[in-house]
């Protein structure tokens, strides 16, 4: 039977990495980490944040409305964060694209919202719902 002697323990300290350097954030190219996207987007989450525990504590709201509330904010805040292309944007300039995903931001919202201010209408046809709400 051998015995195993320890190993000796090496003199040698570890090495010492430098600090990464900055990195761009890949989902919103050209915008820093105190831009002014970054605050509304800040805000926007804080704000639908807060509208889900006003909805769940102090409201009874129908739960299409909840739904629909819920996924005009989340697809207004995606297209924010994940923007369609991956164009440098200089800070104080409008990109095409920019303006391209708060269209397609804003449309997802205003077809969430439609279905809510046309819910009684949906009802009353027996859910039977138009093109321009199939569309929504």
């Amino acid at each position: 039977m051998s015995m195993i002697e320890p190993a000796a323990a090496a003199e040698t300290e570890p090495a010492v990495e430098a600090a990464p350097e900055p990195v761009e954030d890949s989902r919103m190219p050209g915008f820093t980490e105190t831009g002014k996207l970054r605050l509304l987007i800040m805000a926007l989450g804080v704000g639908i944040s807060l509208l889900h525990i006003y909805f769940n504590i102090i409201t009874l709201l129908p739960t299409l409305w909840q739904n629909a509330l819920h996924y005009a904010g989340f697809a207004l805040l995606c297209v924010l964060i994940y923007p369609t292309s991956k164009a440098k944007r200089e800070a104080g300039k409008l990109h095409w694209t920019f303006i391209l995903d708060i269209a397609i931001g804003v449309a997802a919202a205003a077809s969430a919202i439609y279905l809510v201010a046309m819910e009684d209408a949906i009802y009353a046809r027996g859910v039977r719902m138009t093109d321009a709400e199939w569309v929504a």
